[in-house]
């Protein structure tokens, strides 16, 4: 976040921008930054990063806030930017099968939204809580744990003897209504958003690809992407 905006509509000058705006770009690209929020012009902006600074494989979102307050409002009504980011935690549990040969060991997946998968090391994995309004916590929890350790023994009772080596934490993009967000920004030409996939995106990516290169090379897609709108309300 900064006060001085680093992106501005076209009808701003070069000087408006933040100074040695270029540099802090490239710095900005080597450190992954994704979006870049300001104000300072009383402006509203969304935008893209690639148009202005060109950097190879580089491009974030720039978010530039309006007046909400103030009379100082350039021709707009009062405004202002939310961002939401909501993650889905995800509790993950491993076991070791000591002297078990797992490598060969099916994929299983219940009637539930949990899955058991396994590798060649004895390594069971158990996967995974779907935990909503968590933020982001790392902790790994009692009630995960058991939610974890339930539905693997009920479904196969022969882990019970496997050693509790490891759990992971992931959390997982969400969109408010739960649906992945496909497709072009309104309002800004060349930006495009693939994401939102939550704990479906192994399953569910190969196809959100295809859908979002169909959008990006203006072809029709199988599916209407309107509903996946990444701005709906």
């Amino acid at each position: 976040m900064a006060h001085h905006p680093f992106d501005l509509p076209d009808h701003f000058e070069e000087r408006d921008l933040v100074n040695r705006a270029p540099r802090a770009m490239q710095a900005f690209s080597e450190c992954g930054v994704d979006i870049l929020m300001g104000g300072h012009m009383h402006a509203s902006h969304a935008g893209s990063t690639a148009a202005r600074y060109q950097l190879s494989e580089y491009a974030a979102l720039v978010v530039q806030a309006g007046t909400a307050t103030s009379t100082r409002g350039r021709g707009e009504v009062n405004s202002f930017n939310v961002l939401r980011v909501e993650p889905q935690k995800g509790q993950i549990v491993h076991l070791r099968m000591t002297g078990v040969d797992t490598s060969h060991w099916p994929v299983l997946q219940p009637m539930n939204s949990f899955y058991l998968l396994t590798f060649d090391d004895s390594r069971v994995v158990i996967g995974a809580t779907r935990e909503y309004g968590s933020g982001f916590d790392y902790r790994v929890t009692a009630a995960g744990q058991k939610a974890v350790l339930d539905v693997a023994l009920a479904v196969a009772p022969g882990l019970a003897d496997g050693e509790l080596i490891e759990t992971r934490i992931g959390f997982r993009p969400m969109a408010a209504d739960e649906l992945p967000m496909i497709g072009a920004v309104r309002g800004v030409p060349g930006l495009f958003v693939g994401n939102g996939l939550g704990p479906s995106g192994l399953t569910l990516g190969p196809y959100a690809g295809r859908m979002q290169a169909d959008a990006v090379l203006g072809r029709a897609g199988e599916i209407d992407l309107r509903v996946y709108d990444p701005l709906r309300g």
